[in-house]
Formats: C-alpha cells, sequence, structure tokens
C-alpha cells in the first residue's frame, strides 16, 4: 500500500540505508522490518532485491567496524594507563 503512495524506487534505498545503519548503532528503529518491506516491495518488482541485499549487508559491516575500532581505541587508552600492572584487554 505504501509502495503505491510513494515512488520507494527513488526514496526506498536511501531510507533503508538509513534505518538499518540506526539500527546496528544502537537506536531502536525498525531496521529488521524495513528489510522485510523492502524484500516484499523487491518481489513485486518495485526494488531490486541486489541492491537491497547489499544495502542491507552495508549498514551492519560498517556499524561492526566502527564499534571494533572504538573497542580497539578504548583498550589502548586503558593499556596506557595501567602498564606497570596486570591489566588486560
Amino acid at each position: 500500500m505504501l509502495g503505491s503512495l510513494i515512488d520507494v524506487s527513488h526514496i526506498g534505498y536511501p531510507v533503508l540505508f538509513l534505518l538499518v545503519m540506526a539500527e546496528s548503532g544502537g537506536v531502536p528503529v525498525p531496521g529488521e522490518t524495513a528489510l522485510i518491506t523492502a524484500a516484499v516491495l523487491a518481489s513485486q518488482g518495485k526494488l531490486q532485491i541486489e541492491i537491497v541485499i547489499l544495502i542491507a549487508a552495508a549498514p551492519a559491516t560498517i556499524s561492526a567496524i566502527r564499534s571494533a575500532a572504538r573497542e580497539d581505541a578504548g583498550c589502548s587508552s586503558v593499556r596506557a594507563t595501567c602498564i606497570a600492572s596486570a591489566c588486560r584487554c
């Protein structure tokens, strides 16, 4: 129904990316629901499933890399403050 009201072929991909990225970053938004909706729209020919899959994977991967980088940065700062003791990260 929403697909008939809005031209999702232009706005659907960026909105999907933002929702999945926000959800992967910890914001409580309906990223998985957006993925299901995008899959249904792709089955109706309104979106391309290949692009939906790429958009689903990209934000999650970016978020995982950012989380790992933050953990490494936090761990190195902990190491710097407790070099003399037996701290482990």
